[in-house]
């Protein structure tokens, strides 16, 4: 797509309930949102004028997320709807369909379960999904992704962290000779300042 000529509109609203400890509360509910539009040019076809066809789509969605922490143990996910989401990373990254110039209605979340084994250490396993409607697709596009992982977080200072995942990951097209899976190794130090 092209510039509309303005910026998607964005919001989000954050409730935190119970008593604060280390500067976080253990419930936390939020729901976000987004509205704004999409243009697809067909260079090909043109109007009376001689100027390519446009066709504009709205960009929507509606992001409902939660995470309750008890003690050491806690859970987090979100869940999404929408319409054209691609530059969101969601829709497996599409926005619309490249035959037709349509929006691509897609849903999908993630949930992951949380332990603070210590202070300092965190494991967690989790679970994602993206999965555009099939009937807005061309042959060629991703249809649904999903993705299951386990990480460990260390925090060894007030900057320094270590991070590990391991992560299993299948991707479908509509087109199911294009269909993988693979196996993701994650290793990352990251220096926060």
């Amino acid at each position: 797509g092209t510039d509309n000529g303005w910026p998607n509109v964005e919001m989000r609203w954050e409730l935190d309930l119970g008593p604060e400890s280390k500067g976080q509360r253990p419930i936390m509910f939020a729901v976000g949102g987004l509205i704004g539009e999409t243009r697809a040019i067909d260079f090909v076809g043109r109007d009376f004028t001689g100027i390519p066809e446009a066709n504009v789509s709205t960009t929507w969605a509606v992001i409902p997320e939660l995470r309750v922490q008890l003690g050491d143990i806690g859970i987090q996910g979100e869940v999404f709807v929408g319409e054209a989401l691609g530059t969101y990373n969601a829709g497996i990254g599409q926005s619309l369909n490249p035959m037709t110039g349509e929006p691509i209605y897609t849903t999908g979340g993630f949930g992951e379960l949380f332990y603070n084994i210590f202070e300092d250490v965190t494991v967690a396993v989790g679970y994602g999904i993206d999965n555009p409607r099939d009937a807005d697709l061309a042959s060629d596009q991703r249809s649904r992704n999903e993705a299951y992982w386990a990480n460990a977080i260390w925090r060894w200072s007030e900057h320094w962290e270590t991070r590990i995942e391991v992560s299993r990951q299948k991707t479908d097209y509509i087109a199911p000779s294009l269909s993988n899976k693979a196996m993701l190794y994650h290793f990352l130090v990251r220096f926060n300042f």
